[in-house]
């Protein structure tokens, strides 16, 4: 399947090979940012204010959060991470993160305390893959 956001306030999903339709869901607004799929949940933002977690197979609505209203839903090590860019009447910018939805999700990790963090620095630093001028165009 491919799950796709657009600006009708729908968020659709398709068949890969054929490209039929198979479900959509109507939020409250333009869906400009893209989904995120894990665990069969698809995660996405809409610019009515919310981040709404659907079932991948059938659209079906798990639940829905006020933020994360402008930027596509990331996955990485069982959270779900959205930001938002108070496009919709907010007093300023927020990142959310979400525990995975379903039976087997861990639990989100504790905020280490910013007094104790420090860089590695021994981690190796690679080169960058290309190197373009700047311009003013």
């Amino acid at each position: 399947m491919v799950y796709v956001g657009s600006a009708d306030h729908d968020v659709y999903a398709l068949n890969a090979g054929t490209g039929a339709l198979l479900w959509k869901y109507t939020t409250g607004w333009t869906v400009s940012s893209s989904p995120a799929v894990a665990n069969g949940v698809v995660y996405v933002g809409s610019l009515d204010g919310n981040v709404y977690a659907l079932k991948a197979g059938t659209g079906a609505l798990m639940w829905k959060h006020t933020g994360g209203d402008s930027s596509s839903p990331a996955v990485a090590n069982g959270v779900v991470y959205v930001g938002s860019g108070g496009n919709t009447g907010g007093t300023g910018h927020w990142l959310y993160a979400f525990g995975l939805t379903g039976s087997h999700a861990p639990a989100l990790p504790e905020r280490p305390d910013p007094q104790t963090l420090s860089p590695d620095l021994s981690l190796p630093v690679s080169r960058p893959a290309a190197k373009l001028p700047a311009t003013d165009e």
